[in-house]
């Protein structure tokens, strides 16, 4: 086990690679593909009928082409051989050369010298003890304003902890869609398994973009504050992780768990909310969840839920077993119900106003003096009804909507 820092200044060298045209066909088109997006000329529109003309004419076509990712990269060409070099220190993945019609042919992608510079983790020049992080080690991210963008598939290392404390003001990992205008089709997380994760806290302005997978390794995660996002209708911090034993705590900035389409995370441990901010995906685990303030939007199913404050939405599909509310308000905008109780404390509320698909609180639901249910389009089959403890209907908020029996019963 080790301490390791992040100092960046590695010197920066590009990603280059080579392509070769094997044989002329006016007819054919020689391609180089990037992204899934094709560059590309045909045999007879070189300036010479052979191998030559064909690289000529391809390296200024990738040198004159609108796609954005080619932006990242020159090319030349010397007799047959096309060569891209990237800007230095930004990896080129996935380039890919082909052909189609005729009989011309092109050889594969030569990769003759990695990227590798400032922004990469796994740049051991990065890092103040001369290594890279490795297994059991402690990693500090602080004090700087340094990008980590490449390098980041760590997903065999697992560390003792991770802690980036709000003095770290850089980036880690990379957005979805590029500043040149792509959506990026590179690694956009760390994958590397934590066992203690610490973001936020001390000072400094704090990270506007952290991404983290933890894979299958347990972690705790503690997140103190972020920075506001770097990423338009994203949020600052990106986490997910499989393992059941994860803890997830939110007591400041914004942080969404597996929130995109088709990603999974468990957090059976235990997600507890304070003054944070949180988006809950709907490929999430949850056993309990515990808010004291902030703001939850929930995709995914809840065992219980337990409310002293703050304001939780409701989305989907989504169904809670059991709520608990003593403060704060629930805004359900989803078909699922409630199965086994529904409990308002005096300073509780909850609003099923904003989605009109029929669903069900299946419980007998219990209303304390303060606290408020409101159902003005009558959607909610209540089949236990309502029961109001020290209380009478003066003292609570029952909007149910309009011709509806009421039951008086002990």
């Amino acid at each position: 086990m080790a301490a390791k820092r992040w100092k960046g200044g590695a010197q920066d060298f590009p990603h280059v690679q080579t392509v070769t045209v094997t044989a002329y066909a006016a007819a054919t088109t020689y391609k180089l593909t990037i992204n899934n997006k094709a560059v590309s000329v045909l045999g007879s529109a070189a300036a010479t009928a052979d191998v030559n003309g064909v690289a000529t004419a391809l390296a200024a076509a990738w040198n004159g082409s609108p796609l954005p990712e080619t932006a990242d990269a020159k090319a030349t060409s010397n007799a047959a051989v096309v060569t891209l070099s990237s800007t230095p220190g930004v990896p080129l993945p996935g380039l890919a050369s082909s052909v189609s019609g005729g009989t011309g042919t092109i050889g594969a992608v030569t990769q003759v010298q990695a990227a590798t510079g400032h922004w990469h983790w796994d740049n051991a020049g990065n890092w103040d003890a001369g290594a890279i992080p490795a297994a059991g080690d402690d990693v500090y991210l602080d004090f700087t304003s340094d990008e980590i963008k490449y390098g980041l598939a760590q997903s065999l290392v697992s560390i003792n902890s991770l802690t980036v404390p709000s003095s770290f003001t850089g980036k880690l990992g990379l957005p979805d869609n590029s500043t040149s205008g792509y959506v990026e089709y590179r690694d956009t997380e760390l994958q590397i398994g934590v066992t203690t994760l610490i973001v936020g806290g001390g000072p400094g302005q704090s990270s506007p973009l952290i991404r983290i997978n933890g894979g299958s390794v347990a972690s705790t995660v503690r997140v103190w504050s972020t920075a506001s996002t770097a990423e338009t209708n994203r949020m600052s911090f990106r986490w997910r992780g499989t393992n059941a034993a994860n803890v997830f705590e939110a007591y400041g900035g914004s942080c969404s768990i597996a929130i995109e389409g088709g990603r999974t995370a468990n957090v059976s441990g235990g997600l507890k909310i304070a003054g944070a901010n949180v988006r809950v995906g709907q490929g999430v685990t949850i056993n309990t969840l515990t808010q004291s303030g902030g703001g939850v939007e929930l995709n995914s199913n809840v065992t219980a839920l337990t409310k002293n404050g703050g304001d939780t939405v409701v989305y989907g599909t989504t169904a809670i077993a059991s709520l608990t509310a003593d403060a704060g308000a629930t805004y359900w905008r989803s078909q699922g119900g409630i199965s086994t109780a529904l409990i308002l404390g005096g300073g509780a509320a909850i609003d099923f106003s904003g989605d009109l698909r029929p669903k069900t609180v299946t419980p007998e639901v219990q209303m304390y003096a303060g606290s408020s249910l409101t159902d003005p389009g009558g959607v909610v089959t209540f089949t236990a009804g309502v029961r109001l403890n020290r209380c009478d209907i003066r003292e609570v908020t029952l909007a149910i909507g309009q011709n509806k029996k009421l039951t008086i019963a002990p």
